[in-house]
Formats: C-alpha cells, structure tokens, sequence
C-alpha cells in the first residue's frame, strides 16, 4: 500500500524493520508482489528479505523472494547466496545447500569465498554429514579458498562428537599439508 501511495522510502524502512525484528510474517511478501515494478526495489531490499522468512521457518517464501528478484533484474551476489545457504543451513537442508552452491557458481558465476562455504561447512557439520562437510573442505581449499578458525572448529568439533578421536587427527593432518 505504502508503495501504490508513492512513498518508497518508507515502504522499504518498514519492510527492513519487520525484516530484521520479530514482526515479520510471510504476509510481508506482499509488499515485493505489490511492486509496480522493479525500480520499486533496490537489491539491497531484495538481498535482505529472504532472512526474515528463514526467521518464520518460511523457506518457499524466501526462495520465491529470490526468485522474484531474479527475474525482475536484480543481480545475486555473494551476500544474497549466503543468506540463503544460511537460511537452508538452519532449516538443514543439505541437499538445498549444495544445490544453491552450484547455481551460485554456475548459473550467476559468483565463487564463493570464505563465508559461504563456510556457512555450508558448519550447516553440514550441524546435521551430522561430516564427510560432506569435510568433501567441501577439500573442495574450498583446492579453489585456494583459505580456510578460517570457525571453519577449522566446525569439522574438528563435529568429527570428535560424530567420529572417534582418530579422524580428528586426520583431518589435522590434512590442515598441515
């Protein structure tokens, strides 16, 4: 409504607010399917949205949002992708994760860096899939993707818990090569 009435910048402040507070409800996806157009969004708007409906458990209306926004001209960068594997990670979906990593990298060619696979490493790590998670790992490090504390941490951590100690131990070894 605020849109039809010509205040954009006030409908995108609302929205962010109800984005990033717990007044968001899946109904506020109605404020993007209201939009005369795209120029009625930035993608800066589009970006954030899809978090607030992995807030509400909503995953179909996070990916409509990106789909929406794909198709109304709005480039995906690395930021939106990291919000939806995030997003994914908490609803673990493994298999959707990894699925978005391919079409990040082949359909828009964006290549990750540290935060995406990391956000996946930890997710898959979440769910128990240490070999998927640690199969990335590899992956990562072999596109001479570094590798950070937290990222060491979720494989070592998960490994010790799901894994006797040994394969900890080999995952070390395979950090010092």
């Amino acid at each position: 409504m605020l849109l039809k009435m010509g205040t954009k910048c006030k409908a995108m402040g609302f929205l962010n607010d109800l984005v990033g507070g717990s007044f968001f409800t899946p109904s506020s996806l109605a404020l993007f399917n209201d939009a005369p157009n795209s120029s009625s969004f930035s993608c800066c708007d589009f970006q954030s949205t899809p978090w607030g409906f992995f807030l509400v458990g909503k995953v179909v209306e996070a990916e409509e949002c990106f789909r929406k926004m794909v198709k109304d001209g709005c480039k995906p960068n690395v930021v939106t992708y990291t919000t939806l594997l995030n997003g994914n990670c908490k609803m673990e979906l493994s298999v959707a994760v990894i699925q978005l990593l391919k079409k990040m990298e082949k359909e828009h060619n964006i290549m990750p860096d540290i935060v995406p696979y990391g956000t996946i490493i930890d997710g898959l790590c979440n769910e128990g899939l240490v070999d998927r998670a640690l199969d990335l790992f590899l992956k990562m490090t072999r596109k001479d993707v570094a590798p950070e504390v937290v990222t060491y941490t979720s494989l070592i951590h998960e490994a010790c818990i799901v894994r006797p100690l040994n394969n900890a131990v080999e995952f070390m070894k395979i950090r010092t090569k």
